[in-house]
């Protein structure tokens, strides 16, 4: 068999490893697809020699980054082996999910493929969470989600923003699948809306409405498909008490309001953490420890291991270099996606940005990037920007045969 033949049984693998993973990636066996599509870039890096071009600076902010936290788990921790091995798999594993592009360069054709695949997931999921709300059940349904209900409310923030994207788009390789993406978008709102995770209903109350009207050139059918899906979504929120209670408490932070009020003691004790350790942090990982001996609130009725902010968890755990770094990392996707999205108005660049911006915002609320027990969150946002990169042409490659 030639090389050539070889090196594209390898690219078909590493596909149909993307397109399992898409499919299961919501249930535990998770990223075990995602890590043997890295596996199979390695072996086929025996047959190739890339040359990689990068013309953009993601890549830049995403080391400054990774360095500034190994810098605070150093400086505070001096190598202890549970710290490390948690960096190793909150912030350096979930790289995989972008390193895969600088040795796999997928098509637009391949990635329309994907993202039906994901589509296909979360509309199984959202019907089994409808299910689930038709039988009384309350709480914060899940479906087949084998993860923390902030899994599922993350993988919202990062993935519906591209499904809707390519709903208002019909011009694709398929002329049927942007029906499959808006049924996803139909039954993903109820869905949503009884997850009951209120930073999600703030993310898309903003996001929907921007990339309506950006993506369709017909400003009046823009404004009323924002209409319809306000109503369509009132409606919902009347079937579910539960909700609406939610709904309301999102400005009441009175102590009697346990989830706002405790948020609010939370971000007390990180900030606390910052001011007496504002170079390095406690020390990536030491954010529970300092805080159950020594910051934890007498007000506070929960045990959080996270202070539900990604940039004061960074601030925290890793001072002034992990907080600034986060910073200018999520500043520059945003500048970036915008810059790119003004030159070239293309769904890509629409749903990216609107995936960043969603994924920003619940960032607010809850520690969703390289954080401890949501670090699943990371693959996809690597996986997403990977993508968004190579179809850009950010990330350019040259195979010579060995």
């Amino acid at each position: 068999m030639s090389k050539e033949k070889i090196i594209s049984s390898l690219d078909n693998l590493i596909f149909a490893c993307l397109v399992i993973y898409s499919l299961t990636f919501i249930t535990n066996i998770n990223t075990k697809f995602l890590f043997f599509a890295f596996y199979i870039c390695i072996l086929k890096l025996f047959f190739i020699k890339p040359k990689i071009n990068l013309s953009t600076k993601h890549i830049h902010f995403i080391i400054l980054f990774i360095t500034c936290l190994f810098i605070s788990l150093i400086s505070n921790n001096l190598l202890q082996l549970d710290n490390i091995t948690e960096y190793k798999s909150d912030v350096l594993n979930p790289l995989i999910g972008l390193i895969i592009f600088f040795i796999y360069k997928i098509t637009y054709k391949k990635f329309l493929i994907l993202l039906s695949t994901f589509s296909i997931s979360l509309s199984i999921n959202a019907l089994i969470i409808l299910y689930h709300s038709y039988l009384g059940e309350v709480g914060r349904p899940v479906g087949l989600c084998d993860f923390h209900y902030m899994f599922l409310a993350g993988v919202n923030l990062l993935i519906i923003p591209f499904i809707l994207t390519y709903s208002l788009n019909n011009t694709t390789y398929y002329n049927k699948l942007h029906w499959l993406f808006r049924f996803t978008i139909f039954i993903n709102i109820p869905a949503l809306i009884f997850e009951n995770t209120r930073i999600v209903w703030l993310a898309f109350c903003i996001i929907f409405p921007l990339v309506i009207f950006l993506g369709i050139k017909n400003k009046f059918k823009a404004f009323l498909i924002i209409c319809c899906i306000a109503i369509y979504s009132f409606g919902i929120f009347q079937m579910s008490p539960q909700s609406t209670n939610r709904l309301e408490s999102i400005t009441n932070n009175n102590y009697e309001n346990q989830p706002n009020y405790e948020r609010l003691l939370m971000w007390q004790s990180a900030s606390n953490m910052f001011i007496d350790h504002p170079i390095f942090g406690v020390g990536y990982g030491n954010y529970y420890t300092n805080y159950i001996s020594e910051y934890r609130s007498p007000l506070a009725r929960e045990y959080q291991r996270h202070p539900h902010n990604t940039f004061l968890e960074k601030l925290s755990e890793a001072g002034i270099l992990g907080g600034i770094s986060y910073l200018l990392l999520i500043l520059y996707f945003i500048f970036n996606s915008v810059k790119t999205f003004i030159k070239n108005k293309n769904p890509i660049n629409l749903s990216y940005l609107a995936c960043i911006l969603a994924y920003s915002i619940g960032c607010l609320t809850d520690c969703l990037y390289s954080s401890y027990n949501l670090k699943e969150l990371t693959y996809i946002f690597y996986l997403f920007t990977g993508i968004y990169l190579i179809l850009n042409s950010y990330i350019k490659q040259e195979h010579k045969y060995e």
